[in-house]
């Protein structure tokens, strides 16, 4: 009897110990407003670029929305794989997603005509490269996951396909 006891004590304590530790942990996730980096867990910094029409677009203007930030050069292979993919997702959900292209220095009218021959209708913003600079993009194709609340939740590197988009979107939509 005495064992019994013993041995429930022990389980009730080390259930409380784990639950403890699992309620009380720290979590990466957290995010104070004033934290801005080009990291996951923290808030995006925000840019103002001009599209291909010569209008201003600034990433915080899409707060609320779940946003993708793709860095990437008409000259680059890889991102040209990828923008099919991206163009096929930005037709079927462009309405609930906002996706930005951002071109790394390229002369705007090869960017037009680029995105012209490869069908691209989301909106191309044209970057100097400062706005590659603050977010520290080393290779391209580089993709910036923000959710509703301006949070990065995922940088991809690298040509994505569609159902990594889809799950790329799906975990920040959850992060409102």
């Amino acid at each position: 009897m005495k064992k019994m006891v013993l041995g429930l004590t022990a389980a009730v304590v080390v259930s409380v110990v784990l639950l403890f530790l699992y309620l009380w942990r720290p979590t990466s996730g957290e995010v104070k407003p004033t934290e801005v980096r080009p990291e996951t867990g923290y808030l995006a910094p925000d840019f103002t670029l001009r599209d291909l029409e010569g209008k201003e677009v600034k990433l915080s203007e899409s707060r609320g929305q779940v946003v993708l930030v793709n860095f990437w050069a008409s000259w680059c292979p890889p991102c040209r794989a990828e923008i099919p993919e991206i163009e096929a997702y930005y037709q079927k959900n462009g309405q609930k997603v906002v996706i930005l292209g951002v071109d790394l220095q390229e002369d705007p009218a090869r960017v037009k005509s680029f995105a012209r021959t490869m069908n691209m209708h989301y909106p191309i913003l044209l970057d100097s490269g400062q706005v590659a600079k603050q977010y520290r993009v080393r290779v391209i194709p580089t993709t910036f996951v923000v959710s509703p609340r301006g949070v990065i939740s995922d940088v991809f590197t690298g040509p994505m396909s569609y159902s990594q988009i889809e799950k790329m979107v799906l975990k920040a939509s959850l992060l409102k």
